[in-house]
């Protein structure tokens, strides 16, 4: 059997925070779950999206949920649970040579086009990428 005790966990969407297909039941669930856990969101370049849900009642209050994922260093977090948007998995990279366990994951900044509820996620012309650690 695999024993983990992981310390952060991220979870990691191609589209932006107003997209995400999570409920809001669900998102306050995933923020409270693990005892100790402290949740936030990683602050991304590319905010799209955070103003679209204003004319829907259950998207703003998911939006609302969100923003009050202040980044948090308390002392009593035991596990940090990072939401992050607009990044797409590239590359999957092994801890050390040879390894079966995963060191880190490469990731593709993205952004929407399109018009508003109908947008797709498309790689960022930039091509910058971001790498994201175990920790």
């Amino acid at each position: 059997p695999i024993k983990s005790n992981p310390r952060r966990v991220s979870i990691v969407g191609r589209r932006g925070p107003v997209q995400a297909a999570f409920t809001n039941k669900e998102l306050r669930e995933l923020a409270t779950a693990i005892p100790g856990c402290c949740a936030r969101v990683v602050p991304s370049e590319d905010v799209v999206g955070w103003n679209d849900a204003s004319s829907n009642r259950q998207l703003k209050r998911k939006m609302d949920i969100l923003a009050k994922m202040a980044p948090s260093h308390a002392e009593n977090c035991r596990v940090q649970l990072d939401f992050r948007f607009f990044l797409s998995p590239v590359e999957f990279r092994p801890a050390s040579p040879g390894s079966q366990r995963l060191g880190s994951v490469l990731f593709q900044k993205m952004r929407l086009e399109g018009e508003p509820g109908r947008e797709r996620a498309v790689a960022d012309p930039s091509g910058e990428t971001i790498e994201i650690l175990d920790a």
